[in-house]
C-alpha cells in the first residue's frame, strides 16, 4: 500500500485547503484581528491544554514528545529522538531527559543503539495518551467553532 499524498492549494478569498488522504482541511482565514473575547478564549485554551499535558504527563515537552511517539508509532513504528526534535523543536538532549522520566513512568519504551534512540509508546498507556490529546482536540474545535460563529 501506497503512502498518501499530501496537497495543498490555496483556494478563493485566500485561504488554504489541506489534502492528505481522505481527510480535507480548509482554512478561510485572513489577516483579520481576532476580538478581545475571541483571543480570550484562544488564551484560555492554550493554558488549559498547557495545564491539561502538565497533570496528565509532567510538563508540556513531555506532552509534545507522546504525541509525536505515539503518532509515528501508529503501526507499531517507533521514531526517534531527531524526528521528535524537528517535529517539536525541543532540544536533543531535553528530549533524551524527558523519555527517561517518561520511560520510569511506563509511557514509553526506549531502546537505546550506538547512533541512535528509538521510542515507542507503551501499548497500555497509548489510550491514556489518545485520550488526553481528543480532549486537547475536542476543546480546541469547540473554540474555533465558537470563533468562527462569533465573526
Amino acid at each position: 500500500m501506497g503512502e498518501a499524498s499530501t496537497e495543498t492549494r490555496t483556494i478563493q478569498g485566500g485561504g488554504v485547503r489541506l489534502k492528505s488522504g481522505s481527510e480535507t482541511l480548509e482554512h478561510r482565514g485572513g489577516d483579520a484581528v481576532l476580538s478581545e473575547s475571541a483571543l480570550e478564549r484562544v488564551y484560555l485554551f492554550c493554558l488549559s491544554t498547557r495545564q491539561s499535558l502538565a497533570s496528565t504527563f509532567g510538563d508540556i515537552e513531555s506532552g509534545l514528545i507522546l504525541m509525536v511517539a505515539d503518532w509515528a508509532g501508529i503501526g507499531g513504528h517507533p521514531t526517534d529522538i531527531s524526528t521528535i526534535s524537528e517535529i517539536t523543536g525541543i532540544s536533543r538532549p531535553t528530549i533524551r531527559r524527558k523519555l527517561e522520566r517518561l520511560e520510569r513512568r511506563g509511557f514509553v519504551e526506549v531502546s537505546r543503539r550506538p547512533n541512535r534512540t528509538l521510542v515507542l509508546p507503551q501499548p497500555e498507556k497509548r489510550g491514556e495518551i489518545r485520550q488526553s490529546m481528543s480532549q486537547i482536540a475536542k476543546a480546541m474545535l469547540g473554540t474555533a467553532h465558537r470563533m468562527d460563529s462569533e465573526g
